[in-house]
């Protein structure tokens, strides 16, 4: 019962701890923060602990683009481990790296969201700047280095460092990212991820009570993204 009460107890906090994260959430997500799971949060709570040992690293060299140093971070996850359990910490770290190589998208967006939210914290003037605008988290120093050799169909979608020289790039093109769809019979827009460029028109309406499974893309909504990419050689 006490160990119940105790966990009960802990699960309030992280949930009063997620209240900061709302704003910025919705840069980055299309999904509802108080409905992720208990594991989501207490992973902002975690990276948020993890990041504020580092806050003064955090650096711009481009428009929304801020670097991380991963030297850094993981020496900054190993302290915050540490305080809580040392037993343990060598397993949460690798946990944590795991998380970050087989899942780098969702991660490296968990991990904006928190600096967004950080920096708003930090720089009051320009939190609007940081409500508004998506930030890029690119990370440097990040081991381990792969060989090109070595990259294998498995390793898609996960996160892979190489290095190398490029000797030539291709024109940037746009690739879109996400596409808004609205129903041709109520006009509800709802947004639909592509994937490599590759979509499927939504199966039905997302608002209650229509039936409709007719949808026209609108290329300039506001919930249409694309991105800049390239091939490098």
């Amino acid at each position: 019962m006490a160990a119940r009460a105790s966990g009960n107890k802990r699960q309030r906090l992280v949930n009063t701890q997620i209240a900061q994260f709302v704003e910025y959430w919705d840069l980055y997500f299309t999904t509802d923060l108080n409905k992720e799971s208990s594991e989501c949060h207490q992973a902002l709570v975690l990276y948020k602990e993890i990041l504020e040992r580092i806050r003064t690293g955090l650096t711009f060299k481009l428009e929304s683009s801020l670097y991380l140093n991963f030297y850094s971070f993981l020496e900054a996850a190993k302290k915050t481990f540490n305080y809580h359990d040392e037993n343990t910490a060598e397993t949460k770290l690798s946990e944590l790296q795991a998380e970050l190589i087989n899942f780098p998208e969702r991660t490296l967006n968990i991990i904006a969201a928190v600096c967004s939210c950080i920096l708003g914290e930090h720089f009051s003037e320009n939190r609007t700047y940081f409500l508004t605008t998506k930030l890029k988290v690119q990370l440097f120093n990040h081991i381990p280095i792969t060989s090109m050799k070595s990259i294998k169909a498995s390793m898609y979608k996960k996160l892979v460092t190489i290095r190398g020289t490029v000797v030539r790039t291709s024109l940037a093109r746009p690739l879109l990212v996400e596409m808004q769809f609205n129903c041709v019979k109520c006009n509800r827009p709802q947004r639909v991820k592509s994937t490599d460029g590759k979509l499927e028109s939504p199966v039905k309406c997302i608002t209650i009570g229509c039936r409709s499974k007719m949808f026209i893309q609108s290329r300039s909504g506001i919930m249409t993204k694309t991105i800049d990419w390239q091939e490098l050689r």
